[in-house]
């Protein structure tokens, strides 16, 4: 019986909470709508009725209430409302609160004695004296605030750093600031990141108080501290300066003994940054402690992908191709590298296979690994998309096929889209267009963006010019193909032979616009920057609402970014593709690094 009355009494008090709440909900909703609305007077004309009529308490919606009463300048209202809230809630807040009103009406003797008495009573705890301290920072009393903060350190024996150092900002008191941070910062990493968050928001948009900052750094790591080369270097990485940054981590990482750890970050951001010269003294020293190290290797793979995008380029010597292709080799031995086998095996197969013109070779190590290496079906897929790829590029394109077919067969997934792409270049490129637009068709609504992306500028190119159904046309789409073709082997000067060819043939626009891009793609194969950046731009201001003219714009924001060191000419063109083109697939890619751009730009970085 007991217990049924026991569940009796809680039914009836959860219906009695649930009508309560729905008694309030509307006057709660109607309040909020008027507050959120900015319409002030409503509001506060509202809620005086109702706390008359006792559905709220003078401390309900006490801040919506306060702000509302400090812009619509009704001060007095506002004085005789906290003086009842705190008949009932005696706080340092509301105190607090009515001081700031009695300043604001001229009753400056007033307030001072309410101060006095606030800051007279001991913080009984640090959330207490975080509480105080906060809200005399919201009204504005920072002078006050800054004492009581400092006052509560030597009562409760916490430091209160960020507090006082905040506050400092705000006084533009610049090395008192530092100072209050630093003191805590030296010693505890989080309170170093919260430093970093705080100066990333409130002081990179000033390249004078950056400089003053990097100076005050600068003075506390000729004292000894590490933390300060730390953060210097992080500031230094922050405007674009690598080179300064890896000197300051070099000294630490010798003081610390940290083997490289710090620099091979380094090395892989400045590379991502395209400061490759950086990025390879900063793979050397890791390499030069040698392989003892726990990060040798890692800053050996950094260090072979940044070689190989070196030696990538026509005018490369043929030893220096040899040298550097028997270094990857080894590294496919290794089997610390076994990760990246995949990865290796493009990369040394490219210098194998087309710079050293050994193919064969090539081909025979892969079918190895397919027949007695322990792969992956990933891995499987990725060595049989290499393949077909090299044999393209040694004009093997019937047994590309084959290979590319097998992929299509025996996978599923990504690895299929990747190889009827291929399969449709391949029938673009033996001019079998129908059957180039049977996989394109396929291909535009697949999951992969990049693949998609291509499949419908293909699909595009070729309905363009099909469609004018003329014996001309035809032609050019063959010739088109075949400068293509011609791209894909790195026959260079085909491609600008056959370009020439099919403009004397007066091709339509879009046609125009594709082999702008052709020949922007085969200019930067080549590493003849500026003649690529010629092309790209001819593209994308004659032909701005071309498929392939966001590709221009990315492509050579890439070159002035990380090839040519200039990140002020990037920037407007990241501006473009992100604001002109905000659907191409690029645009998610590049947004971080015009962010970091758009900073420096504030602070007058690099």
């Amino acid at each position: 019986m007991s217990r049924r009355f026991f569940f009796l009494l809680v039914w009836l008090l959860l219906l009695g909470s649930i009508r309560l709440h729905a008694q309030d909900d509307p006057v709660r909703s109607r309040l909020m709508r008027w507050y959120h609305r900015g319409e002030c007077d409503s509001f506060l004309h509202a809620v005086e009725q109702y706390q008359r009529s006792g559905k709220v308490s003078p401390s309900d919606f006490y801040e919506e209430r306060f702000i509302c009463y400090e812009r619509t300048y009704r001060l007095e209202p506002a004085v005789r409302w906290v003086e009842q809230v705190l008949r009932s809630r005696p706080e340092p807040r509301y105190r607090i609160d009515l001081a700031y009103l009695y300043n604001m009406t001229g009753h400056e003797k007033k307030a001072a004695r309410i101060l006095r008495k606030v800051l007279k009573e001991p913080p009984a705890s640090v959330p207490m004296a975080r509480y105080v301290g906060h809200a005399l920072t919201q009204r504005g009393f920072l002078d006050e605030a800054l004492g009581y903060y400092q006052k509560a350190a030597r009562t409760l024996g916490h430091p209160f750093c960020e507090e006082i150092g905040t506050i400092h900002h705000q006084q533009k008191a610049w090395t008192a600031s530092w100072e209050a941070w630093f003191r805590c910062a030296e010693d505890d990493p989080a309170v170093r990141q919260r430093w970093q968050a705080f100066i990333q928001d409130r002081l990179l948009s000033n390249p004078e108080r950056v400089r003053e900052l990097k100076r005050f750094l600068i003075g506390k790591a000729q004292r000894g501290s590490e933390s300060a080369e730390e953060l210097l270097a992080w500031l230094y990485m922050q405007s674009g300066d690598y080179q300064s940054a890896f000197r300051h981590l070099k000294a630490l990482d010798r003081r610390r003994r940290e083997q490289g750890r710090r620099i091979l970050s380094l090395a892989a951001s400045a590379q991502e940054e395209g400061q490759k010269g950086v990025a390879l003294s900063a793979y050397q020293y890791v390499l030069n402690l040698g392989p003892s190290s726990p990060y040798y290797h890692p800053a050996y793979s950094g260090w072979l992908r940044l070689k190989y995008e070196q030696f990538k380029a026509p005018q490369t010597p043929p030893d220096s191709i040899a040298w550097l292709e028997q270094r990857f080799y080894r590294a496919l031995g290794d089997p610390l590298y076994r990760s990246q086998l995949t990865e290796l095996v493009r990369r040394w197969g490219y210098l194998r296979g087309v710079r050293m013109k050994e193919p064969a070779t090539v081909m025979r190590f892969i079918d190895q690994q397919l027949r007695y290496g322990r792969l992956s079906p990933l891995e499987k897929g990725e060595l049989l998309l290499q393949k077909g790829d090299l044999q393209v590029q040694t004009g093997q394109l019937w047994e590309a096929w084959l290979t590319y077919s097998k992929v299509e067969k025996d996978h599923k997934g990504d690895l299929t889209d990747r190889a009827r792409l291929r399969k449709a270049w391949l029938a673009f490129y033996m001019g079998n267009f129908d059957h180039a637009l049977l996989y394109t068709d396929v291909l535009k609504g697949g999951t992969d963006k990049y693949v998609a992306n291509d499949a419908m500028a293909l699909e595009l190119l070729i309905k363009d010019h099909r469609d004018l159904a003329s014996d001309t046309t035809t032609t050019l789409l063959r010739l088109f193909a075949r400068a293509h073709l011609a791209y894909q082997q790195e026959n260079f000067s085909t491609v600008f032979q056959l370009a020439d060819s099919i403009m004397q043939l007066f091709p339509p626009d879009e046609m125009k616009a594709a082999l702008l891009y052709l020949k922007g793609q085969t200019y930067q194969s080549q590493q003849a920057f500026d003649s690529a950046l010629e092309a790209y731009s001819t593209l994308f201001t004659r032909y701005p609402d071309h498929i392939l003219a966001d590709d221009a714009v990315y492509h050579a924001a890439r070159i002035y970014d990380r090839e040519k060191q200039s990140p002020e000419k990037a920037f407007p063109l990241y501006e473009k593709l992100i604001f002109q083109h905000p659907s191409s697939i690029f645009t998610a890619e590049i947004r971080k690094r015009y962010r970091t751009l758009r900073q420096r730009r504030r602070t007058g970085g690099s």
